[in-house]
């Protein structure tokens, strides 16, 4: 098992040292869906590097799949759109402003 300091995980994952201990605050791990692993030895923090390329791909998996649903989404809203006899220029204009509400977070998947 190799183990990280927090600065040499900053270093790998191109961080401040400060974003490092952020996410590892009682704050930091409560609001991420899918909190950074990390464990302490005598008070200090360590990391499993095997853990943390675990922890990347399923930050990865989780932003594919939020893709993948958004994308979903604006078809869905097209098709609609389609079914209910609008012309395909409009359903562009709803199918983007679908998107848009996705972008500013007003409309959460």
């Amino acid at each position: 098992m190799e183990l990280l300091t927090p600065e040499m995980l900053a270093e790998w994952l191109h961080l401040s040292r400060r974003s490092v201990y952020e996410l590892c605050s009682a704050r930091g791990q409560q609001t991420q869906k899918t909190p950074l692993p990390f464990f302490k030895v005598a008070g200090k923090l360590r990391f499993n590097k095997a853990a943390v390329q675990e922890w990347l791909q399923r930050l990865q998996g989780d932003k594919a799949s939020k893709k993948e649903r958004a994308i979903e989404y604006i078809r869905e809203v097209a098709k609609e759109a389609k079914r209910q006899g609008k012309p395909l220029d409009e359903a562009m204009v709803l199918a983007r402003a679908a998107n848009e509400r996705l972008a500013s977070g007003e409309v959460v998947l």
